[in-house]
């Protein structure tokens, strides 16, 4: 399986521990990285979405140092009929304002859409854009609200500045963020 169910939501203890405004955890992820950025998507497409942020996502797995497992969060607002029902009784984790579904995945077969396809053979329906995606060794973090048309990226200044010169990513690096 391209992903599993986690029985205890510790894996994103690192992320509903943080303690800035609700609203900056979000959009950028946990603080302390060394630099952040915004990777600029398509409002409401979800079909090209899903491709670039797979394609940072396949970047920034080249700044890991663990193995292809990571991690995802999906905002539970999407309601239970946007889950599968195993995936819908799975572990929750909360941040103010927002609840999440946490599942451990393969990146290598998230980039490829092996996740999205076994979500989609289970349900029937498209996956929710995930809110957070994140290794094992945390590395980096890429966070997704459901209101702006951009995801926030916490990672190394190097995984940063190679988001930002790939042809087919609109990046910017954020210098306060």
């Amino acid at each position: 399986m391209d992903f599993e169910t986690l029985p205890c939501p510790s894996a994103a203890d690192w992320i509903t521990t943080d303690q800035q405004p609700w609203e900056r955890l979000v959009t950028y992820g946990p603080a302390g990285f060394d630099a952040y950025a915004q990777l600029d998507l398509a409002d409401g497409d979800v079909s090209h979405n899903t491709r670039i942020v797979s394609t940072a996502v396949s970047l920034l797995t080249n700044f890991t140092r663990s193995s292809s497992r990571g991690h995802l969060l999906i905002w539970e607002g999407w309601g239970e009929r946007a889950f599968p029902p195993l995936i819908w009784r799975t572990a929750r984790v909360s941040v103010p304002n927002r609840a999440y579904v946490l599942l451990q995945i393969d990146l290598a077969m998230f980039v490829a859409g092996g996740v999205a396809e076994q979500w989609e053979a289970m349900l029937g329906k498209r996956m929710p854009e995930p809110a957070f995606i994140w290794p094992d060794d945390r590395l980096w973090c890429l966070a997704h609200d459901v209101d702006p048309n951009w995801a926030g990226i916490g990672s190394t200044k190097a995984a940063i500045a190679a988001l930002a010169s790939h042809s087919r990513l609109d990046v910017t690096t954020i210098s306060n963020a």
